[in-house]
């Protein structure tokens, strides 16, 4: 609870490693008693051998940041909630791996909180302190290489294609050698390419301008939920 009526969720992905550096799952189960039945619930970080230094997961790292609803301990309640998604994993071992995946089989089940189409990306800083802000992307330099990209696939694309057409009259004639048709084949292996690379520089461009109209249109938490928490109670029949 942030002490304003909203969650904040700071989502930690993981990957395994032989020799983990930092191993927050590792010092979170030991000697906990995970749970073995469905909706049950068990404490974690209940030894005293190790202490949790939650500073290392937030040090020089960046978030990606949207509002959602999560499900709170209470039946059919909801609240309005901050997901921060560090976008950098955290090595873990296979048995803390291992551990949390075989709890999780008695977790009850729910739908995945997805993230919107777009989110903000933050920094992060010590208390008291001042954030510095994400540092921009030149999207204008990245929109005239996909566009001068797009153009040379156009090029060579049309390239290929005279190729594949010649082939053709070639193959339709009386004369047809083995190296004709051996040169058929390798200018449609070409045409393929080109068609592919064709296709994935469209996409780049399209993608870029839509992330040039986002970024000029879209305002900082203007998805937050209203000033005045509420919770949002859902009824199931």
């Amino acid at each position: 609870n942030t002490g304003t009526g909203y969650w904040a969720s700071v989502v930690v992905p993981f990957d395994i490693s032989t020799d983990p550096s930092i191993d927050m799952l590792t010092v979170l189960l030991d000697q906990a008693t995970l749970p073995t039945k469905l909706g049950e619930t068990q404490p974690l970080l209940v030894s005293t051998n190790v202490g949790l230094n939650l500073s290392e997961f937030f040090e020089n790292v960046s978030f990606q940041h949207f509002w959602a609803t999560l499900p709170t301990g209470c039946p059919g309640t909801d609240v309005h909630s901050r997901i921060l998604m560090r976008n950098s994993t955290i090595l873990t071992s296979q048995r803390a791996v291992k551990q949390i995946l075989a709890a999780l089989t008695f977790a009850p089940g729910l739908p995945p909180v997805l993230p919107p189409q777009d989110t903000w990306q933050v920094n992060s800083c010590p208390r008291g302190s001042t954030c510095s802000a994400a540092k921009a992307q030149d999207l204008t330099s990245k929109l005239t290489e996909a566009q001068s990209l797009e153009s040379s696939a156009l090029a060579t694309l049309e390239k290929a294609k005279s190729a594949m057409d010649a082939s053709l009259l070639e193959l339709n004639s009386s004369n047809v050698t083995n190296a004709v048709y051996d040169q058929a084949l390798g200018n449609k292996a070409t045409l393929v390419d080109a068609e592919t690379a064709m296709s994935g520089s469209k996409k780049l461009v399209v993608q870029i301008q839509t992330e040039m109209s986002q970024a000029t249109s879209k305002v900082w938490d203007a998805d937050a939920p209203p000033s005045t928490p509420t919770g949002n109670t859902t009824t199931t029949t």
